[in-house]
């Protein structure tokens, strides 16, 4: 048994007095990779559909303006045509 305030052996330690380091089991990752793809291709799509709707958005703001120019034109057209009739 240990003496009091001596410390635990530390992986580094001899193993058994043998001289050989003690190692870890080898680590699971594969594993975590394995479940990282799915979520990297999923990013990548709502990135490829983010993209695709920011697009989307700026033509449609584009058209908008379009429209509110064209409004404005048919207005001011049709205040002229109002007050060359007087």
């Amino acid at each position: 048994e240990a003496a009091a305030g001596a410390r635990p052996a530390a992986a580094s330690d001899s193993a058994a007095g043998t001289g050989k380091k003690r190692t870890s089991p080898p680590r699971q990752q594969p594993a975590a990779r394995d479940r990282a793809n799915p979520l990297e291709r999923e990013r990548d799509e709502l990135k490829i559909a983010l993209e695709a709707a920011l697009a989307r958005i700026r033509a449609l703001e584009g058209a908008q303006a379009q429209v509110a120019n064209r409004i404005g034109w048919m207005i001011e057209a049709l205040q002229t045509l109002r007050d060359e009739g007087r």
